[in-house]
């Protein structure tokens, strides 16, 4: 069955011809939207490099070089190339992307971000678009290979880290889920006395705070150090961008440090208001530090004997991570390119799309998505639901 597929996918680009250019190949894999370096075509990419080093083709396959090469990939590369990824004609498709890049490259409204002093130093001509959808199909347009960071994009990211940690029910106790109605830094509580939700920095910060309790039970200890919290945040974001870019700016860390009054505000607040778990040394987590470590998993009995001895902990008094997700998590980079596919790993219940890896459960990201709806614009949130979201022919390509 695989060898006449093999031949199948073989004649479909050969076009008659008996022997197929290798750059022919890749022209015609780049058309379905997949690329050359995409994971998933690690062994079919290495295996064309070594024929042509190894025999005297030319760079040209004939049918049985080919079919050894794409053997593995041939499931992935026959739906493809009989357009049955979600985005069927995928150059058609992408360039109605580019004339839309071009049509808004000519609005140079708006001002540069200058809350941070950092950001006000950001170049306001760079426009770049990339996508990534949820069968790893590729585009990008513009300046999308350099870095930016995260800033409150990281929010519903560290929120679907700790649901898929944590469970919805615990986190839950200390956060709440609906829009407030009121500005993202404001200090704030619900009735029942937690943040609004995950998405306003009181929320965002609390949630942050949750992210000891998680790194200690990833990395088999009863306490873990500024390093091991960072890095069990930073892993995860690796894993949904698919291992590719992801840096951090250390700059706008210290910047947003030295300016984060607001935040240190909305932190004391919420410390007078005992919204934190009890045992979490909140202030610690101002300072995480960006190296990396690779840690042990847990089995389930110790991941619960751990998680009880956390929650029974009541080890002196509370001290705030004032901006845990503010300093050092939103000092996370980007580019859009990697920025799209963590994009499509939500996008794709959870599994990254271009290494398969499931990251995220489908409880985080459907509570997730759920938010970032209502609440993820902030006090405009309704407003971007009630003109954006549920106006199809407004946002529909022509």
């Amino acid at each position: 069955m695989l060898s006449r597929l093999g031949d199948l996918l073989f004649y479909t680009i050969a076009e008659g011809q008996e022997r197929i250019p290798i750059h022919k190949f890749t022209t015609a894999l780049k058309a379905t939207g997949l690329q050359t370096s995409d994971p998933r075509l690690r062994d079919c990419m290495s295996q064309m490099r070594r024929m042509v080093r190894e025999t005297s083709s030319g760079g040209l396959l004939d049918r049985d070089l080919f079919r050894k090469c794409v053997r593995r990939n041939i499931v992935l590369l026959t739906q493809a190339f009989r357009k049955k990824f979600v985005i069927p004609d995928f150059e058609e498709f992408t360039s109605h992307v580019d004339r839309i890049f071009e049509d808004a490259k000519e609005l140079t409204g708006g001002k540069v971000a200058a809350y941070i002093p950092q950001l006000a130093k950001s170049n306001p001509d760079l426009w770049g678009v990339s996508l990534c959808t949820v069968d790893g199909q590729r585009h990008s347009v513009g300046h999308t290979k350099i870095p930016f960071c995260l800033q409150s994009c990281v929010k519903p990211l560290t929120y679907a880290i700790s649901i898929s940690t944590l469970g919805t029910d615990y986190v839950h106790k200390f956060v709440g889920k609906e829009p407030s109605g009121l500005r993202y830094n404001k200090l704030s509580l619900n009735e029942e006395g937690i943040p609004h939700n995950p998405m306003v920095n009181a929320g965002a910060i609390v949630v942050s705070s949750l992210i000891k309790v998680s790194a200690t039970l990833a990395f088999w200890k009863m306490d873990c150090n500024k390093a091991e919290k960072f890095d069990f945040v930073l892993q995860y974001l690796n894993k949904m961008a698919g291992n590719e870019y992801m840096g951090f700016s250390n700059a706008t860390f210290q910047s947003e440090k030295e300016t984060g009054d607001r935040n240190y505000a909305i932190g004391y607040y919420l410390k007078e208001k005992k919204c934190f778990p009890k045992g979490v040394d909140m202030m610690a987590a101002l300072d995480l530090y960006f190296q990396k470590h690779q840690g042990n998993l847990l089995k389930d009995q110790d991941v619960k004997n751990i998680a009880l001895h956390l929650r029974a902990q009541h080890s002196g008094p509370h001290r705030t991570l004032t901006s845990a997700s503010s300093p050092q998590l939103c000092s996370v980079e980007v580019t859009c390119e990697s920025g799209s596919v963590m994009a499509a790993t939500l996008a794709n219940g959870g599994i990254c799309p271009i290494t398969g890896e499931s990251v995220l459960s489908a409880e985080a990201v459907r509570n997730t998505l759920s938010l970032m709806h209502s609440c993820g614009m902030y006090d405009l949130s309704g407003q971007f639901a009630f003109h954006v979201s549920a106006s199809g022919p407004a946002i529909h390509l022509p």
